[in-house]
């Protein structure tokens, strides 16, 4: 996701928009390899997982009383470099 992001990262100083290539990607490797290579949550041992991986999980979703709000792509303090945040549980 990372790699996705830099390479439409814009020249003219801004983030890319919300799509930058990540369901085109992810589509093209689930009619690869099928969705079955992910690991699952729900039978992985999670100690066994590497940062960063990719991983199914089967749940449902229901009401939400407070929604959570999150920062798309932020600017890392110093350079002119952007960061997306998309996909990610924390930003190191």
């Amino acid at each position: 996701i990372d790699r996705l992001f830099g390479e439409v990262e814009g020249s003219d100083g801004r983030p890319p928009g919300e799509n930058f290539g990540v369901e085109q990607y992810f589509d093209r490797c689930f009619a690869l390899n099928g969705v079955h290579q992910i690991p699952s949550l729900d039978t992985a041992n999670i100690d066994d997982l590497s940062h960063g991986t990719v991983v199914r999980y089967r749940g449902m979703i229901q009401d939400m009383f407070n929604p959570e709000y999150y920062v798309g792509a932020f600017k890392v303090p110093g350079e002119a470099k952007w960061r997306t945040t998309k996909y990610r549980e924390t930003v190191e």
